[in-house]
């Protein structure tokens, strides 16, 4: 008996490292060639972002605020960062952020594979074979390999299937289902990406109100209604007051948000979407195309035929129903302007703001997953009849696609792609010629799978035909991450993304702080590169790196920062204005301190001075989002003000507007002026009496950390002045003078400023938010200890049976 329990075992361990193998691409991926999957924005805001935690979390400093985007915003309200979600708070706690982003990518990974394992087992309960197929696709398809750019997003992906374990768990009156259900919202509220949480609450709800049904059949009206409705409620609102050290910086950055207002339907739909003919695209691994995300979908074709088989001969339950609902709904709306499924975002309040459709293919990996695994199941139960009806349509349908992925493969796989077939490569695909042999690899277990399927339908192949099916399905998964990991737009080598540690090192000419940059013209992406690659050799960019700031001319009132303070997203807004022509916004330049400026055209008029002309892409590696031929033109503004000074005058205004017209008027004098709001904050605030005159003071910056700023003065002030600092107004953010507590005033629109009176030695700007750092954990230590109360119980339960 002991014999056979053993073997049991070890053919379970067997099976589930077999499914487990396309874990392996990510683990050589980083062990053997030092890079990581980190593109898009996770190169050029959450690695950097975790970077700052890590380091602040190092050295004891606040890890809430991020001082070089748009001249600083909270880390903390820019929700999606989830600063307080568990992962976030261990890791970055214990490893550096190199290693905790690898690690924090293999744990998302896990969790996935893990998370829809487990709900796929309580579902189909012969065998765990189905189950462990259904959980390979769903933790590897290339859709996961997609949404390592932006953790929340992943985080959510994967806790995703538990929800559906969670609510049949409550349902069926399983003990600790309601604290299983609770950890789940508190994660999905702490994980912070607004769309990806309200869609998946939305798919969720439309679950919860499926089982509700089936509870109304069954029980009492006045029962289902209590388990239904008011014990759920109860469920939620305690998730949310532990998410509360994570809900309150939004909500009090709310009111100044520049995504107050809509994002128009064409704008939104036509963002970033899927197209009717991609689906042929998913059948097997492309090379990756800049223009069009082709590899958002990409499912081995053993697994889209084991799904079909499962849609046809699964039994038709209201399992079945929601995950064939789900498939085709979220298909529809991922189309986009397509079909006019997608004006229902824009109808509802919350979700008008809400852009690209593409996002709904967030639900589509699960459905596939559920069908792939009841196709496996059916093969295992039953034969299909020799020629039936439905075997014949299998078969005509397969050999449909093999005949599409001919066609398609000599389409995509063009001579001059593969080094093996000729000198030429294109530039575009330069890494080709590393990972040929892959991609071909690939292309042959493609048709491998699809010839195993399609002589199945005819009965010709028996059991372990399929397994070799399964086999070329999970090789498929693994060659696909080792694929797109050699694809330098997907994967870099994670040392030169991190920040230099000198980056708060300051020209010893204290009387010129350094300046800013601006870049145009690149869309978002783009300028996260400045602080990763070269330009010159580095020596034209070296000297403001300290102080970068990636201006961006599509950082407006609806700019991608959705927690940053409208007015810091106007500035990079009225610089691009100036840059289309308009001459009223040249003043922006200046006083944002921007001294660089990159931009893809020539920019007419006196303005600048152009310094430098880069016409290739090669000092920037490979960048999908600046074509190689594309010239980037680098000018000088001389007339920038340093990042903090003192001014001689003060005006005050009480409105934006009354500010904003003098600022762009010729009687404005940046360097002798500072314009001040009196009422920023729906407050009168009381001015000094006493006019600053003094501005001959030498002052030495000691100290300027993401949350502290100090300045030591030379000599005692000796007159009544005002300090100008450069960066963000931001709630939270306070100022002392020789210890002493000091206003700081909306100051030229977006910026800080103080008043100094005489004899001033020192001054200190600190980040003080209403949500102190010891509490960013909490929700961590809460959620760790209702996990323990189950696991308690359990081993419990076990210790009084053994007795």
């Amino acid at each position: 008996m002991d014999k056979n329990i053993s073997f049991f075992n070890a053919k379970k361990i067997f099976f589930i490292i077999l499914f487990l193998l396309p874990i392996s691409a990510y683990i050589q991926t980083y062990f053997l060639k030092g890079n990581v999957i980190i593109y898009g924005d996770g190169l050029l805001e959450h690695f950097p972002t975790r970077y700052l935690i890590q380091k602040a979390y190092s050295s004891n400093n606040t890890p809430q605020w991020n001082p070089y985007i748009s001249s600083g915003h909270s880390i903390h309200a820019e929700s999606q960062n989830g600063l307080c979600f568990p992962a976030t708070q261990i890791i970055y706690r214990f490893f550096p952020p190199k290693f905790g982003w690898f690690i924090e990518i293999l744990a998302y990974v896990l969790t996935a594979f893990i998370a829809c394992f487990c709900f796929l087992k309580h579902h189909i309960k012969d065998t765990i074979i189905p189950s462990l197929l259904g959980a390979s696709i769903y933790a590897f398809c290339c859709y996961v390999l997609r949404e390592t750019w932006v953790p929340s997003i992943m985080w959510n992906y994967a806790l995703y299937p538990l929800f559906f374990l969670a609510i049949d768990l409550y349902w069926e009156n399983k003990r600790f289902s309601g604290i299983f259900l609770l950890i789940l919202i508190s994660c999905l509220i702490l994980s912070g990406h607004p769309p990806s949480m309200i869609y998946e609450a939305m798919m969720i709800t439309v679950y919860w109100l499926i089982k509700f049904g089936e509870s109304l059949k069954n029980n009492t009206v006045k029962t289902s209604l209590k388990k239904g409705v008011v014990d759920i409620a109860l469920i939620s609102l305690v998730a949310i007051i532990i998410s509360l050290p994570h809900i309150l910086p939004m909500i009090e950055l709310f009111p100044i948000s520049p995504r107050r207002e809509p994002i128009p339907l064409d704008i939104g739909q036509n963002q970033l979407h899927i197209r009717p003919h991609w689906f042929l695209y998913t059948l097997f691994p492309i090379p990756l195309n800049e223009e069009s995300p082709l590899d958002t979908l990409t499912y081995p074709i053993f697994a889209i035929f084991l799904a079909g088989m499962g849609v046809f001969f699964q039994k038709k339950d209201y399992k079945y129903t929601y995950f064939l609902f789900s498939l085709i709904f979220t298909l529809l709306m991922a189309l986009g302007p397509y079909v006019n499924l997608w004006k229902l975002v824009h109808a509802l309040p919350l979700l008008r703001n809400f852009r690209r459709p593409l996002m709904w293919l967030f639900f589509l990996p699960i459905s596939i997953s559920f069908f792939s695994a009841h196709g496996l199941k059916f093969i295992f139960q039953k034969k299909i009849s020799r020629l039936s009806s439905k075997s014949l349509f299998l078969s005509i349908i397969c050999l449909l696609s093999l005949f599409l992925l001919g066609g398609l493969a000599l389409k995509i796989i063009k001579p001059e792609l593969l080094g093996f077939l000729t000198e030429k490569i294109s530039p575009k695909f330069l890494y080709l010629f590393n990972s040929s042999w892959c991609y071909a690899s690939l292309l042959l277990v493609s048709f491998f799978m699809m010839i195993v399927g399609m002589l199945f339908c005819f009965s010709v192949t028996s059991r372990w035909g399929v397994f070799l099916g399964i086999l070329g399905m999970l090789l498929n998964l693994y060659g696909t991450i080792v694929f797109k990991s050699t694809d330098p737009a997907l994967t870099f080598d994670i040392n030169s993304v991190i920040q230099r540690e000198n980056i708060h090192q300051y020209n010893p000419d204290f009387n010129k702080q350094l300046h800013r940059i601006y870049v145009s013209g690149f869309g978002w992406d783009w300028p996260g590169t400045l602080n990763t690659f070269p330009y010159g050799g580095n020596e034209l960019i070296k000297p403001y790196v300290p102080n970068i700031n990636t201006f961006c001319d599509i950082l407006g009132t609806n700019g991608k920062i959705s927690f940053l303070p409208y007015w810091a997203g106007d500035i990079p807004a009225f610089c691009a204005e100036y840059i289309k022509g308009n001459k009223s916004k040249e003043i922006y330049f200046d006083i944002s301190s921007t001294r660089l400026i990159f931009h893809h055209e020539p920019i007419s008029g006196e303005k600048f001075k152009l310094i430098k002309t880069e016409i290739d892409n090669t000092t920037i590696h490979y960048s999908p989002w600046l074509k190689p031929s594309e010239k980037v033109y680098i000018y000088s503004n001389e007339t920038a003000l340093p990042r903090m000074c003192f001014i001689p005058n003060v005006k005050s205004f009480s409105t934006e507007k009354t500010l904003l017209e003098y600022l762009e008027s010729e009687k404005y004098k940046p360097l002798s002026e500072a314009l001040i709001l009196t009422n920023d904050t729906g407050k009168t605030d009381s001015i000094s009496a006493d006019e600053p005159k003094t501005t001959d003071i030498t002052f030495s910056i000691t100290k300027d950390l993401p949350g502290v700023i100090e300045i030591s003065l030379f000599e005692p002030a000796s007159g009544n002045t005002f300090f100008l600092l450069n960066d963000t107004y931001y709630p939270g953010w306070k100022a002392k003078t020789n210890g002493t507590d000091t206003q700081i005033y909306r100051t030229n629109y977006a910026y800080r400023g103080i008043f100094v009176p005489k004899g001033t030695e020192n001054i200190i700007f600190y980040f003080d938010p209403k949500i102190k750092d010891i509490f960013l954990i909490v929700p961590t230590i809460i959620l760790f200890l209702l996990a323990l109360i189950p696991i308690t119980a359990g081993c419990w339960k076990r210790r009084q049976r053994c007795a």
